[in-house]
């Protein structure tokens, strides 16, 4: 008896189809007018009737963002309002994990009708949390910063909070200045708090570091500083991964990202792992191709500013593929789901609704065993500004890890996920 296996390859895009749904899962790239992603004959040939492949690779790939290049916003990000994942409505969803589930569905029923052994394997037991922090900002009373919180009452430029909030601010960061005894902390040096609640929950963490280059957004240190030098060692000392937060310059020549990676190991005497970029800017494919050649093992970049979710419908580290080379690169995509800022200042959330939000996405990880990548800055535990901030960050911690099974360092899960897939057992 012969055994089959079909795929159907088509070559029309979503965008000349009515977005078809088979089992509540849209079809990027329908086939026909079948209902069922696939169907078993009676003389056990498997045949799938969409294009399931190409959806996947299309969502994966980030090719949409690749082929349309002018959809980007103001510091040259894809564009999530003009995003295929926001058109789609699928940004909640690990679509491509649903996609290879239906294959994986597929070839376990054709192996059943065949008598043959086909085992399904998952990297991880269970979902996994990946907590990350990217420092920006260490000194919350530098004088220009305080100067630009005053000009930012009046201007509001790109700010995402309120006149009220930008007011807030402005005055708490003069009083140190005006009444020392009024702020005598350093209102962004949150670290103890944050590893010590981590420890507390047994979280484990990862700390992108930034070197500030002049005319930056944001950012307020240089690797140089001493004091940088002995908070990475702190944090090392906690058992703490520490990685690079590109800056933009980085991202202006595969030279600009070697020096990055360079200053790094100068001053901190270690080699980073992995990276993340300032406020996650880089264009694909050229952002990968850099971070490889550099040396690194991972990027935790693939996220929206704009809007928690599956921004490349994934929730497992995968490779990243080289569109215009044709090439899978050899770096690994940690993909960022949700982050502080996109909760609280883009999106406007009140706590109650961001846990309901990340409960959400923690419910599909756990589908697929899959990894939860969160970032959440050190500058955002202000007590003074945002009264009850730390009593939030510990129920959410307890409130994550009540969902998970584990907590790992983004380099212990790519560790963890290579040995799976390389394991013969």
């Amino acid at each position: 008896m012969n055994k089959s296996i079909s795929f159907i390859s088509s070559h029309k895009p979503y965008i000349e189809n009515d977005v078809m749904l088979v089992d509540d899962i849209p079809v990027l790239f329908p086939c026909s007018e079948n209902a069922r992603f696939y169907t078993l004959t009676e003389e056990g040939n498997l045949q799938f009737h969409h294009d399931i492949l190409k959806s996947a690779f299309f969502i994966l790939s980030g090719y949409h963002e690749w082929d349309n290049p002018e959809l980007i916003d103001a510091y040259g990000r894809y564009d999530y309002n003009r995003s295929v994942q926001k058109e789609l409505n699928i940004i909640d969803k690990p679509l491509v994990n649903y996609y290879f589930d239906v294959i994986i569905d597929g070839l376990e029923a054709f192996a059943r009708f065949h008598s043959l052994e086909l085992r399904r394997r998952h990297p991880f037991s269970g979902p996994v949390l990946l907590m990350t922090h990217d420092v920006d900002r260490i000194n919350f009373f530098k004088i220009k910063s305080v100067l630009s919180r005053w000009l930012d009452v009046f201007v509001k430029g790109d700010s995402q909070y309120c006149f009220i909030d930008r007011l807030r601010f402005a005055w708490h960061s003069s009083l140190r200045y005006f009444a020392p005894l009024a702020h005598p902390n350093n209102l962004y040096y949150s670290f103890p708090f944050l590893i010590q609640t981590q420890k507390k929950h047994k979280i484990r963490s990862t700390w992108f570091m930034l070197n500030k280059r002049r005319g930056e957004p944001a950012g307020d240190y240089t690797f140089n500083r001493k004091p940088i030098q002995q908070l990475v060692k702190y944090l090392q000392n906690n058992n703490c991964e520490v990685g690079l937060h590109g800056s933009f310059r980085s991202l202006k020549s595969v030279e600009n990202y070697h020096d990055e990676v360079s200053q790094f190991i100068k001053y901190f005497s270690i080699e980073p792992n992995g990276a993340r970029q300032h406020y996650l800017v880089g264009t694909l494919p050229e952002l990968f191709r850099f971070q490889s050649s550099a040396g690194l093992v991972y990027d935790s970049t693939m996220g929206f500013s704009a809007r928690e979710g599956f921004r490349h419908g994934y929730c497992h580290p995968y490779h990243p593929f080289d569109h215009d080379n044709q090439m899978m690169l050899p770096l690994w995509e940690l993909p960022l789901l949700a982050m502080d800022t996109t909760l609280f200042e883009k999106r406007g959330l009140e706590n109650q609704r961001i846990l309901e939000s990340l409960d959400q996405l923690l419910s599909e990880c756990r589908r697929f065993n899959g990894v939860f990548t969160f970032l959440w800055h050190n500058c955002r535990n202000n007590q003074r500004v945002s009264p009850g901030i730390n009593l939030f960050y510990e129920e959410l911690c307890s409130f994550i890890m009540q969902r998970v099974d584990s907590s790992l360092t983004c380099k212990e899960a790519i560790d963890i996920f290579e040995q799976q897939i390389n394991s013969k057992e």
